[in-house]
């Protein structure tokens, strides 16, 4: 009996651990994509910013 309930257990525990590290991962796969376009966004609104200024001042 003590057996079978360990043996459930960490069968529990092990599939808790392992979703658990599945949504981890996946957080961060997302956080990566955003920080990816930020940096994309933000590059592309300097570049505007830079031009945008060089033509009013040109």
């Amino acid at each position: 009996m003590k057996m079978d309930y360990d043996e459930k257990l960490n069968s529990v525990t092990k599939a808790y651990e392992e979703r658990l590290n599945d949504v981890t991962n996946e957080h961060e796969r997302r956080l990566n994509s955003v920080t990816r376009d930020m940096d994309e966004f933000r590059t592309s609104m300097e570049l505007f910013q830079k031009l945008f200024s060089q033509g009013v001042s040109g």
